[in-house]
């Protein structure tokens, strides 16, 4: 039903590896769009059925930055949607200090992520995230895309990948401020 709403782009369903966690990850062309989906009363028979099943956290943003080495930039941006990629995707939840979370974030981490190999493209959200039902408290989301699962796990089996987790840990040092999903995604 949701393919038939105007404005949807695409969407990927993703599980932990133990199936102990769900999220389900929606693109939409505007957050007018969003917006109409949430309003439609078809959908709006579905949302107590979902929170029947699980709690449900939505979350809406807008892209900030799209990273990639530069000679796959081109390439990832036409192709990180098809078939057979896998993707990362690190949420992260409201730090104490934004302005400090964002400057470490963009000025230290990314540099670092950026430099994985395998490494597609790297985007991350932009501006308030919300949810269509109740306030989640998630304040960033990354996604980072890869070929595939294997290629993810020998990223971050690198140097610059074990570079990269301890830094994660400097500015989001426990599990409960940053939740991370990998997963192989297909269009449906």
């Amino acid at each position: 039903m949701i393919r038939t709403l105007p404005g949807w782009k695409t969407t990927r369903l993703i599980t932990s590896e133990d199936g102990a966690g769900v999220v389900i990850y929606s693109e939409w062309e505007t957050p007018a769009a969003v917006e109409a989906m949430r309003n439609d009363p078809r959908m709006k028979a579905y949302f107590p059925r979902i929170a029947e099943l699980a709690s449900l956290d939505s979350l809406m943003g807008s892209m900030v930055a799209s990273a990639a080495p530069e000679h796959v930039a081109t390439a990832a941006q036409n192709n990180h949607t098809k078939a057979g990629m896998a993707q990362m995707v690190v949420i992260y939840r409201t730090p104490k200090d934004p302005e400090a979370f964002d400057r470490h974030y963009f000025e230290t981490h990314i540099p670092l992520a950026k430099k994985l190999p395998g490494l597609r493209s790297y985007d991350v959200s932009h501006g308030p995230i919300t949810a269509p039902v109740g306030s989640p408290d998630v304040y960033r989301i990354g996604t980072l895309h890869f070929d595939d699962l294997a290629a993810i796990k020998t990223a971050f089996a690198s140097p610059e990948g074990q570079a990269a987790a301890a830094d994660r840990r400097i500015y989001a040092p426990d599990a409960s401020g940053v939740q991370m999903y990998l997963f192989d995604n297909r269009t449906v």
